[in-house]
């Protein structure tokens, strides 16, 4: 369970350690001796991962379901409009937290920090405003600072496995939530006549609902890999591994 992220480790020597759980990611092994080691899943960590994951989905699920059912037949009309507008581009920025990161372009890789900002402005908007009794300017100030804070650490501890899936968690509920909305308006407006409308509402939300199947996997592997023996990036040549005793689940 412990970090030798980006590390200089040549000519180290590992015998007998159990080494489940470490992050060697970026480390640079050349020549390091890996003798009577264990590799593999820190079981202890992953149940504290695991039980963080399910703390957090179920605090978003709470608010982004509560949000949700509260905007389910407003119209342009109301007074509280500007809010459905506002929480239908949160919810489709933070859904974007459930896209693969592996595939995007370099550069847009940089913007990932958006959906990291918006998952916690929503959760800080929600339970900010229940704390103070409904009020919206206290609402907007938790939700800003909620989402500072969340885009501070996922630049600060880019390489946290864990964070990242805790993303992928809140950010495929955040899709599942503007997928059903979604559905609303896409029956509205293939029943008033509204077809392209229709259309373009329905095809977000079999976007969206993808997004949401794909970052409750991924929020998964990434909790297992935050638990397991990590070597990706490392430069491992000349390393030597004798007499290993990998977990079957380990990660390489």
């Amino acid at each position: 369970n412990r970090s030798f992220y980006k590390q200089d480790l040549r000519d180290a020597v590992f015998d007998h350690c159990d080494l489940r759980g470490c992050d060697f990611r970026y480390a640079q092994l050349q020549g390091a001796i890996f003798q009577q080691v264990r590799l593999g899943i820190a079981r202890n960590r992953l149940f504290g991962y695991s039980a963080i994951a399910l703390g957090v989905a179920v605090l978003a699920f709470n608010a982004i379901s509560h949000m949700v059912f509260g905007i389910l037949g407003l119209t342009v009309q109301d007074p509280a409009w500007g809010f459905v507008i506002a929480l239908y581009v949160s919810l489709a920025i933070a859904g974007l937290a459930a896209l693969p990161k592996r595939r995007l372009p370099r550069p847009v890789r940089k913007l990932t920090i958006l959906p990291a900002l918006a998952t916690g402005a929503l959760l800080g908007f929600y339970y900010g405003g229940r704390a103070a009794a409904e009020d919206p300017q206290l609402a907007i100030i938790a939700a800003s600072l909620a989402g500072l804070s969340t885009g501070l650490f996922c630049l600060a501890r880019p390489q946290a496995n864990w964070f990242a899936s805790l993303m992928k968690v809140v950010g495929a509920i955040a899709a599942y939530g503007l997928a059903f909305a979604a559905v609303g308006m896409a029956s509205a407006g293939l029943s008033t006549g509204h077809s392209l409308v229709g259309l373009g509402w329905g095809t977000l939300t079999l976007v969206y609902f993808a997004l949401a199947l794909k970052g409750s996997e991924d929020s998964r592997k990434l909790l297992m890999q935050a638990a397991s023996t990590r070597f990706q990036k490392t430069d491992l040549s000349q390393t030597r591994f004798e007499g290993v005793s990998p977990d079957p689940h380990f990660l390489s």
